[in-house]
């Protein structure tokens, strides 16, 4: 026999913790006396509705119940999971943190389950007093993308829920995709991973009929479907070891290049406190000047890298390799004379 909840059931179960949290039956009644199927109803009333619902909802192992000196305490049971289950504040603080930073990546068959909940925990946190510290949390933490904030590629949402979809699902897509020049193809892909980095999120893919892996920009891709036939995901890709060898930073490179470099001010504190690599050696290296920091570290060198020592401008000196040393002073040199005055 199957159980069939009626809205009762659902107010219920909106009332009750999770164990090990509990509520006793008078906590319940003075909870309920409010709610709309209860509301006018005696105490006797709701207690005797309340008591056979609760036993009810037992009997297909959603609730359970425990001696207390205040009487029987009920709890939903754990492994139920039931997602309108009572959210203490700290929970509802949780959610809320998901919902901001971490929901928009979620794959779409979750996003529907959380809604009620994420809806729950700003109804839960918006009644806390201004001086709960719970409720100020997300105004005291602020996560920033590293350089100048952009405004983040606009995604189609069709396109966004299909490419999630198939990724999760492990089926081809079929794209339309406008590379930087403007220029429009067709592409059949098998999607491997989704990098979301700072203002663009690339989806990480293999081109059917070929083995190297490709980044495509999101907000390029035009239309998209997802193909009823699925692929079978290489064993020996790893998206983390993809992100960590520096490939998503538009690697010049497939080998590692040894990097050695002069650091001074600033930029030497930075990198004895965030070093570039694990591996990076620190030696002290005095001048005239002061003292300055030899760093050797073994990378990728990509754009990212590039971008970071000019941005250092003359706080850094590269040595090696020489390659990365003539292609600094290059960008430099045209910098420079950007700014001379003209005669």
């Amino acid at each position: 026999m199957n159980l069939k909840l009626n809205i009762r059931h659902l107010e219920l179960l909106e009332l009750l913790p999770v164990y090990p949290k509990f509520s006793t039956v008078k906590q319940l009644v003075e909870k309920l006396s409010n709610q709309h199927e209860y509301k006018d109803s005696d105490v006797k009333n709701i207690t005797r509705n309340l008591q056979r619902d609760l036993k009810q909802l037992e009997q297909y192992s959603i609730t359970e119940s425990g001696d207390s000196p205040e009487g029987l305490k009920w709890s939903l049971v754990k492994d139920s999971m039931y997602l309108t289950a009572q959210l203490s504040p700290s929970d509802a603080l949780c959610f809320a943190i998901i919902e901001q930073f971490i929901q928009p990546i979620m794959p779409n068959v979750l996003s529907p389950y959380l809604t009620r909940t994420f809806e729950k925990s700003t109804r839960i946190l918006n009644k806390l007093s201004y001086h709960n510290k719970l409720k100020t949390w997300l105004d005291k933490v602020y996560i920033e993308n590293k350089g100048q904030p952009l405004i983040p590629a606009k995604i189609d949402n069709e396109v966004r829920c299909c490419v999630y979809d198939a990724l999760l699902t492990e089926n081809i897509l079929l794209l339309e995709y406008k590379n930087k020049s403007g220029e429009l193809s067709n592409a059949t892909v098998q999607p491997l991973g989704l990098v979301v980095r700072a203002h663009i999120q690339y989806l990480i893919v293999q081109y059917q009929g070929y083995s190297d892996i490709r980044m495509l920009a999101m907000n390029r891709i035009i239309s998209c479907n997802m193909s009823t036939e699925n692929f079978d995901y290489p064993t020996d890709f790893s998206l983390k070891h993809y992100v960590l060898n520096g490939t998503t930073g538009v690697a010049f490179a497939d080998e590692p290049i040894a990097f050695e470099g002069i650091f001074s001010g600033f930029a030497a504190e930075l990198v004895l406190e965030t070093p570039i690599t694990e591996n990076q050696k620190n030696t002290p290296y005095p001048t005239v000047d002061g003292d300055k920091l030899l760093v050797k570290a073994s990378l990728t060198m990509n754009y990212d890298f590039e971008t970071w020592l000019l941005g250092l401008a003359n706080y850094v000196e590269v040595l090696k390799p020489h390659s990365l040393r003539n292609a600094m002073q290059e960008r430099l040199s045209a910098a420079a004379k950007l700014y001379e005055k003209k005669q």
